[in-house]
């Protein structure tokens, strides 16, 4: 998938280029936008494909999200598979690695300890980092943002909140925003 990242990709890479023309010509004859939009929906529907559901992939990816810290050897001989043969069809289904969607995983349940007003210390060791500055650079590599950007410690008596609608700021505001919405929040940066 990182392949696609911004890249533009035509419709008639998708679709075949005979395909496309006809949709090309059918949009010319509409008349109004109206009718542009009800082509197009028609173009898709008709061109849709159902996904192919890899089992062995989605009971590897439910394990996974049970637990993160699963070696992928382990995940593979729990489901009867070659590591090969697992590591293609996870890929072929999620579009990255049975390792990448761990660490993702292990993310998500630092987001959701931390939600819950936990200390980061604490959700280091429970999510098995091997210390709370290996969780900051997982997190910060994932996300873009180191967690301090995105989650507001908790005060006293209450959980933690996501700072999800946090506008983008330059390289150098972020420090100064962060020491001053964070400042007393702990060693984190």
């Amino acid at each position: 998938m990182q392949y696609f990242l911004d890249a533009p990709i035509g419709l008639d890479d998708l679709f075949g280029t005979s395909r496309v023309s006809l949709l090309v010509e059918m949009l010319a004859e509409a008349r109004t936008s109206a009718e542009r939009f009800a082509c197009m929906e028609r173009f898709l529907a008709a061109n849709l494909r159902e996904p192919r559901v890899k089992p062995a992939a989605c009971r590897a990816a439910a394990l996974l999200r049970q637990n993160p810290s699963l070696r992928i050897r382990h995940l593979a001989a729990r489901l009867d598979l070659s590591e090969r043969h697992l590591q293609r069809s996870f890929q072929a289904m999620f579009g990255m690695s049975p390792k990448q969607f761990a660490r993702i995983a292990r993310i998500e349940r630092v987001w959701s300890a931390r939600g819950q007003g936990a200390s980061w210390a604490d959700i280091a060791y429970t999510t098995r980092f091997t210390d709370q500055a290996h969780m900051i650079n997982d997190f910060t590599k994932i996300l873009g943002v180191p967690p301090a950007q995105l989650v507001r410690p908790p005060e006293v008596g209450e959980t933690g909140s996501i700072n999800v609608n946090m506008p983008p700021v330059e390289a150098d505001e972020t420090t100064n925003r962060t020491q001053a919405l964070f400042s007393g929040g702990g060693a984190l940066q």
